[in-house]
């Protein structure tokens, strides 16, 4: 990662927003495949996204700057990319994070020093001058920045029930039920830690790809697409018969009733055309995925957790999980995914895990 970075290349990970990635052929040839290395490139957001880090660097207010420019993005996406500057700047910058373990950041500190940054100088277009960029920084790092509280506090709100089948809400810094309490903090942060686990492990990434093969197997073979294609050009001979008879018969008005009535029908064939065109090229993607691909997707989900603004991050719990039982007698939870691959291999003991909890 190290070497790709000195030689201006991308060390991993998505574009952040306002670049997106351009892949270059190495000349190497691994597994068959073409190896690539990736550079960024602008996209159509570029414009937007300088003028926002220009008046942050100003010292203007995110969230009026970002309304400003139409940008709908939580306040939590946008202080990453401030402390993206330097790449906002035109440099690649790695070794940004410290590592992770069970309980956190390595040193209970997700960023290293700026010290220990490895940065390479205009790798790419810069959206920013590299001053504008470093005033982002100084103002991140003495903690002038203002960061703002999210309209969702209970993460699990909707999916969080006792044994019994009960629900827990959120009810001030606690989940309820009845005279019953659990300090929701402690819950989220259980929950997430196991989730960030969880897409990591090697179980988790086959079941998904187990999942998305038989999904695709379930999925229109082409049949109904060859179908609807004989049924459209069957249509258009019609028409085409009556469009020739026009000029030949006084009875135009019978013809002409005719020919709009086929082409409603062709309309109609067209648009299951277009169902059974999406519904092939998706059976074909899902055909496609590799447990190579679904890791470094949910690598990125599970890295990108502690910086989700809390509204995003509830709709990701509720895309990926089907509920979580609270046992208070055991004081421990179970995650069950929605994924019926994963509930079925995963919950009885990788995902059952015990809150620690004072008495």
């Amino acid at each position: 990662m190290a070497e790709n970075v000195r030689q201006g290349f991308r060390a991993g990970g998505r574009a952040p927003f306002g670049y997106q990635l351009e892949y270059i052929p190495t000349g190497a040839i691994r597994e068959g495949e073409p190896v690539t290395k990736s550079k960024l490139v602008t996209d159509d957001n570029a414009p937007k996204i300088a003028t926002y880090l220009k008046g942050r660097a100003q010292g203007l207010t995110g969230t009026h700057l970002a309304e400003k420019l139409g940008l709908d993005m939580a306040r939590t996406s946008l202080n990453g990319i401030e402390w993206n500057a330097l790449t906002y700047a035109g440099h690649t910058v790695w070794n940004v994070h410290n590592e992770k373990t069970d309980n956190g950041y390595k040193g209970g500190v997700k960023r290293r020093p700026r010290s220990e940054w490895l940065m390479q100088r205009d790798t790419h277009q810069a959206l920013i001058s590299e001053a504008e960029a470093e005033a982002i920084l100084q103002k991140l790092e003495s903690g002038r920045i203002k960061t703002y509280r999210t309209r969702a506090t209970h993460l699990l709100t909707g999916i969080l029930s006792t044994t019994d089948g009960s629900a827990l809400h959120g009810d001030g810094e606690y989940y309820r039920l009845g005279k019953k309490s659990v300090k929701a903090a402690r819950v989220d942060g259980a929950v997430l830690r196991q989730v960030a686990d969880d897409l990591r492990s090697d179980a988790f990434v086959g079941a998904l790809v187990k999942s998305a093969h038989k999904a695709a197997s379930r999925t229109d073979d082409g049949s109904e697409l060859e179908k609807a294609q004989k049924e459209i050009c069957i249509i258009d001979a019609k028409i085409e018969r009556l469009s020739n008879l026009l000029a030949k018969t006084t009875a135009t008005d019978i013809l002409l009733r005719k020919i709009e009535s086929f082409g409603q029908e062709r309309v109609d064939i067209q648009r299951r055309m277009e169902t059974a065109e999406t519904a092939t090229r998706q059976a074909r993607a899902l055909r496609q995925i590799e447990e190579k691909d679904v890791k470094a997707i949910l690598n990125d989900i599970a890295e990108d957790i502690d910086d989700l603004d809390r509204d995003d991050l509830k709709e990701i719990l509720r895309g990926l999980i089907d509920r979580i039982i609270f046992d208070y007698s055991n004081i421990d939870c179970c995650i069950h995914y929605k994924i019926p691959a994963i509930s079925r291999n995963l919950v009885a003991s990788p995902t059952r895990f015990e809150l620690v909890l004072p008495p």
